[in-house]
């Protein structure tokens, strides 16, 4: 296959830097768009310091603005969107702060695309999120599948407003931006459009953070167990809202993305919701515990009424969620959940394992 130049918006980001990273292995031309040079300094002098002749970096300081990516999008292949604003407990107003700009980005991009790309543009590739398709209050049995939509937190949204958690505004943004996105496919965009919606994700970060503020927070989690502390993470949040804790690896996403670039004919038209298994935070304590026995006795318990299987199935009938369609259309086997876990504990392993000075 002849190198492509792929496009990533938000490259310095856990998932883009992931994707980025496939790419690059793959032979591809890597675009990535992010803040600052500053941003993406880690990675070019560190993992990708080998891959020097196929990067190039396209400084977009702010999303939102309407030209933001028109020289960013000039004579690609693909574009992955991944950019979001910054997302933060702190943010005191849901709509103003978080929805509308992501709708903004997404769309400026959109514009930039049909504009300035060319014709030689295959596919955009939108990052949507399983919290656009989870039902909160499902009751099983229930199964969530790639045309599942989440219908109640735009309801609340439409009557609250601002007025809302990061944990209902997060979700209403992916669904209103990816809606609009979908809109684009309708009119007959003259490029292929497919959507991602990954579950939670954990796996290696491809650099590890100098502060412990920058660790995303699935990782987080992780980090947290093995130093004893029993905190709510994700996994505990979405299975509140979900009836279920979803999980995938981020380097099973990434190969999602890395495919939809190389295959966009049968990627067209396609919502993949990527669900490897169910992994509650249970589940992360008993991996950590049986593989670090030293430590056992600071882990956590974790709730003793969470049940799970072993292979990390959903029950048949319980709350479910069906990403069969991804794994045949890419030819892919999913990471177990224990591999992800051990695996993300092992590259943190210098902030709990070698006492890495915690700078906040």
């Amino acid at each position: 296959m002849s190198p492509k130049i792929i496009l990533i918006t938000g490259i310095n980001g856990y998932l883009a830097s992931n994707t980025g990273t496939a790419v690059l292995q793959a032979g591809h031309i890597l675009r990535g768009t992010c803040r600052s040079h500053e941003r993406v300094k880690a990675l070019l002098e560190g993992p990708w310091n080998q891959y020097q002749s196929q990067i190039e970096i396209s400084i977009v300081p702010d999303i939102s603005e309407v030209h933001a990516f028109d020289e960013a999008v000039k004579g690609v292949s693909a574009i992955i969107h991944m950019a979001a604003p910054v997302i933060s407990p702190e943010i005191s107003k849901a709509s103003t702060q978080l929805i509308e700009p992501t709708i903004a980005g997404t769309r400026n991009l959109l514009n930039s695309a049909l504009n300035y790309a060319g014709d030689q543009l295959e596919i955009f590739v939108f990052t949507s999120s399983a919290a656009a398709c989870i039902k909160p209050g499902a009751k099983a049995p229930h199964v969530y599948d790639d045309d599942s939509w989440n219908v109640v937190h735009p309801e609340i949204v439409e009557r609250d407003g601002d007025n809302v958690s990061i944990f209902t505004s997060y979700p209403v943004a992916k669904i209103k931006a990816e809606k609009y996105v979908w809109s684009l496919y309708e009119s007959k965009a003259p490029f292929a459009i497919a959507s991602i919606c990954g579950s939670i994700a954990t796996g290696p970060p491809i650099v590890l953070p100098e502060s412990e503020s920058e660790i995303p927070s699935t990782c987080k989690s992780v980090l947290n167990a093995l130093r004893g502390l029993d905190l709510p993470g994700p996994q505990s949040h979405i299975a509140n809202i979900a009836g279920a804790a979803p999980y995938s690896d981020i380097r099973d996403l990434a190969k999602i993305y890395l495919w939809c670039t190389e295959n966009p004919q049968i990627a067209d038209g396609q919502r993949y919701l990527v669900v490897a298994g169910h992994g509650p935070q249970k589940a992360m304590y008993d991996i950590l515990k049986e593989a670090y026995p030293e430590r056992a006795h600071m882990i956590p318990n974790g709730d003793e009424f969470l049940r799970y299987n072993k292979d990390w199935t959903f029950d048949e009938d319980g709350v479910r969620f069906d990403s069969r369609k991804v794994q045949k259309h890419v030819g892919l086997t999913f990471k177990t959940y224990k591999q992800t876990i051990l695996d993300t504990a092992e590259v943190l392993a210098p902030y709990w394992k070698h006492g890495l000075p915690i700078v906040h």
